[in-house]
């Protein structure tokens, strides 16, 4: 059987990203097909970049694939929409009995249904993330879905009457997986912050006023890169402003907080989360954003995002409170979000597809 995982956003997308840094990346978008490799099936992952380029994508936990990267045939003022017509043509030859889209709205994915996988009756599953809905949601024949909310909104849209009800046998809940053994405590390294926080630094998405509001009582650092980052060094100007950092390098610099604080009011389930939880931090975020699914009320704070100084001042005192907080935090993220979180909800859907191989078991170590 033929399975095919693609990458809807082209892999320059993301501020700063080339191909060899997108290739050294450990995370869930690779070990889901790396599982199913593992367990016998035909996979490979597609993705559009700059020039194409194929590779071969190893990791001693699991079993090889292949990497197809095509080259952009056109480029958008906003690089999401970008698509490939190799990685089209590719699709028609390859013939997979089912396609994974990571992402509803890319450009990559968006073509490639518009012009192969509606017009031929091809199976496909959407792996959605932040954007959860659009008009192709409904056609798809499976629907992996990250938080309540998500859900939720799927099942019963309300007054969003321009949306089609999801069915519930098309949902099924897909954790975050995190490299437990990358990103985790390092005794060795000191407490600079009192409060970090990570994200691209560009207009629009994200908003750092609450890191740059705290900054005036604690000292607060923001990982990351982006051509906001002259304007919020000058707004606020006691806000350490880390700059860009390798993924390889990110525990070293997140291990330097005692808490994570995630402000942004539009990302129910940013990675970085159970990333700073597996480190060993505390992790803040807005109670009307981040639910308990993904803050447990052990393991840190859901604050008001109109009352929030106060409660994180106090939390900042309260040692014995934190060092909790941190060891549940931890465990948490071993027990729900390890590299291989995906190996259940994979079985489910493809029992739900109907296409589940004659071992009907998906290998784990």
């Amino acid at each position: 059987m033929k399975i095919a995982f693609i990458q809807t956003y082209p892999i320059y997308h993301d501020f700063g990203m080339t191909v060899q840094k997108w290739l050294k990346l450990e995370n869930r978008d690779k070990w889901m097909p790396a599982i199913l490799a593992k367990e016998g099936y035909e996979v490979e992952l597609w993705g559009v970049a700059e020039n194409a380029s194929q590779h071969t994508y190893r990791n001693s936990h699991f079993d090889d694939f292949a990497i197809k990267l095509f080259e952009v045939s056109k480029k958008h003022r906003h690089t999401k929409k970008d698509y490939s017509l190799d990685l089209i043509d590719y699709a028609k030859n390859f013939n997979a009995d089912i396609y994974f889209l990571k992402g509803v709205d890319g450009g990559a994915g968006i073509k490639l249904l518009e012009n192969h996988l509606l017009p031929h009756h091809k199976p496909f599953v959407f792996i959605i993330g932040g954007k959860f809905y659009n008009k192709y949601v409904p056609k798809a024949n499976g629907i992996f879905y990250e938080t309540p909310q998500q859900k939720q909104q799927l099942m019963h849209p309300g007054l969003a009457f321009i949306r089609s009800r999801i069915d519930e046998s098309k949902l099924i809940f897909l954790p975050k997986s995190i490299a437990t053994d990358h990103f985790k405590p390092l005794a060795d390294i000191p407490k600079k912050y009192d409060i970090v926080s990570a994200g691209r630094l560009i207009p629009y998405y994200k908003n750092y006023d609450p890191l740059g509001q705290l900054s005036e009582e604690l000292e607060v650092a923001l990982i990351g890169g982006g051509p906001m980052k002259d304007y919020l060094h000058s707004k606020f100007p006691k806000l350490h402003l880390i700059g860009e950092v390798p993924h390889e390098r990110m525990p070293y610099y997140l291990n330097q907080g005692r808490v994570f604080f995630h402000p942004s009011l539009r990302d129910f389930f940013p990675r970085v989360i159970p990333e700073a939880m597996a480190a060993g931090l505390p992790c803040i975020g807005f109670d009307n954003i981040i639910s308990e699914n993904v803050i447990p009320d052990n393991c840190g704070l859901r604050v008001d995002p109109d009352d929030f100084i106060t409660p994180i001042l106090k939390l900042m005192t309260q040692d014995n409170l934190l060092t909790a907080y941190a060891k549940n935090a931890r465990e948490h993220v071993i027990k729900n979000y390890g590299i291989y979180s995906s190996i259940a909800p994979m079985l489910k859907m493809l029992k739900h597809l109907d296409l589940l191989s004659t071992s009907e078991e998906i290998y784990v170590e």
